[in-house]
């Protein structure tokens, strides 16, 4: 059995649908059993997409990424999650332009020129990266989202490590900013990446190991960098999708020969979120015919099981087969979300039965 979890791929109210004229999503409604889906409120929302119940696994955004990037610190450390940001005129942005691979290799010798004794910098793809101060200590941080549009001085870390840790943005900020790519970044307009920013501080945790529970050690397909660190924090193995830094280019194929017992897709949310809309409905029929289809014309083949969720923020639609066809006359889309008659299951339900079979 497959489960392949869509976040963003169903809309909000009032938001714009990529399913309500998608032909290759709603003929698998129409063979499929569709359920309505509850995404409980959860500190930590993707272990739920592995089977968890909603409160039983909590970590920060900082251990998180330091798992994804396949590090394993010693115990007494605190994790950050390392955003690439912009300054100019002292006011921080979120660039949108993403470092090249060359400037990414670039960024990771400057790296090791910003570690020290106790602060370890961890290249990861993009804009998102990884820190370990290898001591124990609390600490006020914000994110890049809640920093947006602010003097970076206004903002600074604050806590039991807070002069290292500015030390270290203050030094990157100095560095960064004086290299090559930079300078033409900025002749062109483009927004600088020349500041390494702190923030999600944590420590890594103790949490269950699924490999033991379910029996197997699976391997997780996920273009989440906050899902493959918790899976492999789990004791399952990862790996991406994507085959490029673009949002747009996912190895469909791929996922559709490995036939994974759980594949999450976040690039849906991503899309929504930076309103890149008609992206994401070009996007959503790809995903129809190069993906739902052949892994159904399987399924049908084999005798095999599929399941399909899509989600929005609070909730989502499922459509099982089962192997053979059912008769559903509902459609795969936001109009089913006020439909009572639909049955309703959890998601962290949907996985268990997935990761279990």
């Amino acid at each position: 059995m497959s489960l392949i979890i869509f976040e963003g791929l169903l809309g909000d109210e009032s938001e714009h649908s990529f399913l309500e004229h998608n032909k290759a999503f709603q003929h698998f409604a129409e063979v499929g059993v569709l359920r309505r889906v509850r995404v409980p409120q959860s500190h930590l929302r993707e272990s739920m997409f592995l089977g968890f119940e909603p409160d039983e696994v909590s970590l920060a955004q900082g251990p998180l990424m330091v798992s994804a990037l396949g590090f394993d610190p010693p115990t007494r450390s605190v994790h950050f999650h390392l955003s690439l940001l912009s300054v100019k005129d002292e006011i921080l942005t979120v660039p949108t332009e993403m470092p090249t691979a060359q400037e990414l290799g670039l960024l990771k010798i400057e790296a090791d020129r910003l570690k020290t004794k106790l602060l370890t910098l961890l290249i990861g793809q993009g804009i998102e990266h990884g820190l370990v101060w290898e001591k124990l200590g609390e600490f006020l941080m914000h994110s890049p989202n809640a920093v947006e549009g602010k003097k970076y001085t206004d903002v600074l870390p604050e806590g039991d490590g807070e002069r290292e840790v500015r030390r270290l943005i203050d030094d990157s900020l100095n560095i960064l900013s004086n290299l090559d790519f930079n300078r033409r970044r900025v002749d062109h307009g483009k927004s600088p990446l020349n500041v390494f920013w702190p923030w999600g501080a944590g420590m890594r945790a103790s949490i269950p190991n699924l490999a033991l529970r379910y029996g197997y050690p699976h391997e997780i397909l996920s273009d989440s960098l906050r899902m493959n660190g918790l899976a492999r924090l789990a004791g399952f193995r990862f790996k991406t999708p994507r085959q490029t830094e673009s949002e747009l280019e996912i190895d469909l194929e791929n996922i559709g020969n490995a036939k994974p017992p759980l594949a999450v897709l976040n690039t849906f949310a991503s899309l929504r979120k930076k309103s890149m809309l008609e992206e994401a409905d070009w996007l959503a029929h790809q995903v129809g015919e190069r993906l739902v289809e052949p892994m159904l014309d399987y399924a049908n083949d084999h005798n095999e099981q599929l399941t399909v969720v899509a989600t929005n923020s609070t909730e989502g639609l499922l459509v099982h087969f089962r192997g053979k066809p059912a008769d559903n006359i509902y459609p795969f889309d936001e109009r089913t979300l006020v439909e009572r008659k639909v049955g309703q299951v959890d998601v962290s339900e949907v996985a268990r039965r997935a990761l279990s079979t």
